[in-house]
């Protein structure tokens, strides 16, 4: 079995995006990315935030109350602090409700003909969402109050780092991978559906046939297919890991099964042989997304395939 070569996270998604945002094929060299348009006309970009400035401002605040010797001004310097403090937490609500709306919008504009499984996921992140950015107008509303003091700045910051590493960013990198598999699987969908064109326009000029096409037309064709069988394996893996849905009582643990028949081979006459362990991959937000992005180079290669087939045609018909 191949080793799992765990890829960083946020390396991974930001190809995935690239990948999916733009699309697989260029006239030039099949290799470069040119933009394709959604299907609602509107480019969703993932929010920059930066908490730079409001950051080093309080840093630069805190220092002078640290040097502050005889006191005049720790009156003017808590003001300070205080006024700092709430900017910074405006800063990080709103950097939360950009990347709230930009989830939301991005989940709104999948593909409405979901499975029933998939659309009840997408209800879910919905609903979360929707709960995340209630908390974020209640914590608003609470530093927009007059009557706050610094110390209930401070226990709102904590309260909110607090809900932000236990709910908040936990559920980003499921949302992140959701929409992955399901914009990968409409890539698949449209690779296979030009693939089918253009085997059809092939064969209405007897052309499938030739030796020179038909083994370009086969590859591309279980190319996609690979594909296919990837995201099914990922959206399965992407259900397990998150207990969205239970196990299928007759669904086979092909790791454990493996395993079972590796120690039923063993032979008594070579117990001092070291045993073999088989262990199945760890299922994790990283596995899962090797497993699309394979896919998506899957469906590259078709389009790179796609383009052989152009240039081909060209030459045939002395263009």
């Amino acid at each position: 079995m191949n080793n799992f070569i765990k890829i960083n996270n946020k390396k991974i998604l930001t190809a995935l995006v690239i990948m999916l945002v733009f699309g697989f094929y260029d006239k030039a060299s099949a290799t470069e990315t040119t933009l394709a348009a959604p299907q609602n006309n509107e480019i969703l970009t993932i929010p920059n935030c930066s908490l730079k400035d409001p950051i080093d401002k309080l840093s630069q605040i805190k220092e002078k109350t640290l040097k502050e010797k005889d006191g005049s001004n720790l009156d003017s310097l808590g003001q300070d602090e205080f006024t700092a403090r709430r900017e910074l937490l405006n800063a990080v609500i709103k950097c939360s409700r950009d990347e709230i709306k930009f989830y939301n919008l991005s989940l709104e504009r999948l593909n409405r003909d979901l499975e029933p499984k998939d659309n009840l996921i997408k209800e879910k992140f919905l609903i979360d969402l929707k709960a995340l950015s209630l908390y974020l107008d209640k914590i608003n509303d609470g530093i927009s109050n007059n009557a706050i003091t610094l110390g209930n700045i401070k226990a709102t910051a904590k309260e909110m780092l607090d809900w932000r590493e236990g709910f908040y960013v936990p559920l980003l990198p499921k949302i992140q991978t959701f929409i992955l598999i399901i914009e990968s699987r409409s890539a698949e969908m449209t690779a296979r559906a030009r693939l089918n064109k253009i085997r059809d326009a092939l064969s209405n000029f007897k052309l499938d046939e030739k030796e020179d096409l038909k083994p370009i037309l086969a590859q591309s064709s279980s190319l996609l297919d690979e594909s296919a069988e990837m995201l099914i394996q990922a959206s399965s893996d992407f259900y397990e890991l998150h207990n969205f849905f239970p196990r299928e009582n007759n669904k086979v643990d092909i790791a454990s099964t493996r395993l079972e028949d590796a120690q039923d081979n063993k032979t008594d006459n070579k117990t001092d042989e070291k045993e073999e362990i088989i262990k199945s991959p760890i299922i994790n937000n990283d596995y899962i997304l090797v497993s699309v992005s394979n896919s998506l180079l899957n469906i590259k290669k078709s389009y790179q395939n796609f383009l052989k087939i152009s240039v081909k045609i060209k030459n045939v018909i002395g263009l």
